[in-house]
């Protein structure tokens, strides 16, 4: 195949793949911001490794590894099963970031130990492992 012709393939390839992703384009921006993919779930994907290693390095000896706090370390604190709802101090992304940094109950606060961006992936998987948010929001 010549030079030429394999430029050719290439540009209607890429006009293709263009036209191919132009409705879903078009409905993401004409969208409304419920019908969107929600920022919980892309900030999810982008932060899902980070925040499981630090929910094994700070969370699980207290809360497990599946949130329900079957260890030693939760039943001596009377740490609360977090798979079962409502969270006496809230679900959302912000409230579960403020617990996270400053603290609840016997939980410290990790605000000298974790990143903004540490504690928002943390907070992040937190909902998600404990299924206050979807993974596929």
């Amino acid at each position: 195949m010549s030079a030429k012709r394999e430029s050719q393939t290439a540009i209607r390839m890429l006009c293709m793949m263009t036209l191919a992703a132009l409705p879903f384009t078009t409905v993401l921006m004409l969208a409304t911001p419920e019908e969107r993919p929600s920022e919980a779930f892309v900030r999810f994907e982008e932060n899902d490794a980070l925040g499981k290693d630090l929910w094994k390095k700070h969370c699980q000896m207290c809360h497990g590894d599946d949130g329900k706090a079957e260890t030693p370390a939760g039943r001596m604190t009377k740490t609360p099963d977090m798979t079962k709802l409502p969270w006496k101090f809230g679900t959302s992304q912000a409230e579960v970031e403020k617990i996270v940094r400053e603290g609840a109950g016997k939980m410290p606060g990790y605000e000298k130990k974790m990143s903004g961006e540490e504690i928002t992936a943390v907070s992040l998987y937190t909902r998600v492992l404990c299924g206050v948010v979807e993974e596929e929001e």
